[in-house]
């Protein structure tokens, strides 16, 4: 039971907790938004509709297959975020309105996926909330290099992320290629999200709730210290919540998803009301 079910299941949430916390901390960076998440920009949601999509045309597809959908349907709808807000004016309010919207888009099309195909998407049920039930070792030892190289990059790069969210004309004046940059943290966040959506599913607000829990942790403004305790507290805080749904509920699988929902208002409520009263 340990190595066939608990040990992978446990990997898998400190990867995915990780994946989905550090992927939350570079987005706060870049945007200087405490309501900006992956989630909330539709790549999570378009991770999902990938694999939907994939399942859907080809049943029979490997695993590596389900993981290059995912992986392709965050980068698309992404893109298709920063495309519309181009258009229209780039501002953190406006990428934060224009993510939810195609996210709320791309949710109703996979709902709209699992209603006409039932027999192809029916298994998805559960993971479109987040569940780490059937986690194996195959996909443990396919994802998980992937995630660990994309973690390194993104900790190497903390100092140059942090220096452009104090401005473009700051990171040029010393000799950081801004644009180049964007294009690289665009691709690492889209590959974190992407990939742990194919380990445990969409969980909403899950990026938001370890940034805020990570900052009273923070002595500092050090980037990199920043990004290793996003990690560390996403890794642990999504191991917490998986052990507590299995414990309460011992003999059915319960979505990750809702537990999220219910701690992640109180924790939102709660650090916005601290900074205010520091402010």
């Amino acid at each position: 039971i340990i190595a066939v079910t608990r040990l992978p299941r446990t990997i898998a949430a400190v990867m995915s907790g990780s994946s989905f916390a550090l992927a939350g901390a570079i987005l706060y960076y870049i945007t200087r938004n405490p309501l900006a998440c992956p989630s909330l920009l539709g790549i999570n949601q378009g991770a999902i509709l990938g694999i939907l999509l994939c399942l859907i045309t080809i049943p029979f597809i490997s695993l590596p297959g389900i993981i290059a959908a995912a992986i392709i349907g965050g980068i698309i709808s992404g893109i298709i975020v920063y495309s519309i807000v181009s258009l229209i004016g780039v501002s953190n309010l406006k990428l934060v309105l224009v993510g939810q919207a195609i996210n709320i888009f791309l949710y109703a099309l996979g709902q709209t996926l699992i209603v006409l195909f039932p027999d192809k998407t029916g298994g998805m049920l559960v993971t479109l909330n987040g569940s780490l039930a059937g986690t194996s070792w195959e996909k443990i030892e396919i994802i998980t290099p992937f995630i660990v190289v994309i973690t390194l990059l993104s900790i190497l790069l903390a100092k140059k992320i942090y220096l452009l969210s104090l401005g473009k004309e700051i990171a040029l004046s010393i000799g950081i290629n801004a644009n180049q940059l964007l294009i690289i943290i665009f691709c690492l966040i889209v590959g974190l999200c992407s990939l742990a959506v194919t380990m445990v599913g969409q969980l909403l607000f899950f990026p938001l709730i370890a940034v805020h829990l990570s900052k009273p942790l923070l002595r500092g403004r050090n980037p990199y210290d920043f990004c290793v305790i996003t990690c560390l507290v996403g890794a642990i805080l999504m191991l917490a919540s998986d052990c507590l749904m299995r414990y309460i509920y011992t003999m059915q699988e319960i979505p990750l998803g809702i537990f999220m929902a219910i701690i992640g208002a109180p924790v939102l409520i709660l650090s916005s009301r601290l900074k205010r009263a520091e402010s």
